[in-house]
């Protein structure tokens, strides 16, 4: 954990990876570094289920589908 959070230092971003994680929210799909979340009301979510890629490499690059929304440019801004 200490890791991610010094690779991603917003706490509101560990903070929703713990919920998603104890609610059970996220299932990895057959395809490495890919993830279905399922989205929670509670976290602010809009949609039924995200997808999360992680593509690795250097840059340790993420991306989500909450990105191609009407404010994923604040998602990904905030590192969420």
């Amino acid at each position: 954990m200490r890791e991610l959070h010094a690779v991603f230092p917003r706490r509101s971003w560990l903070a929703r990876s713990i919920a998603r994680l104890l609610l059970g929210t996220v299932r990895p799909s057959r395809l490495p570094g890919l993830w279905y979340v399922e989205g929670v009301r509670g976290l602010g979510d809009w949609k039924a289920v995200y997808t999360v890629e992680y593509g690795g490499g250097a840059r340790r690059a993420t991306r989500c589908s909450c990105y191609s929304s009407t404010f994923g440019y604040a998602r990904r801004s905030e590192g969420l």
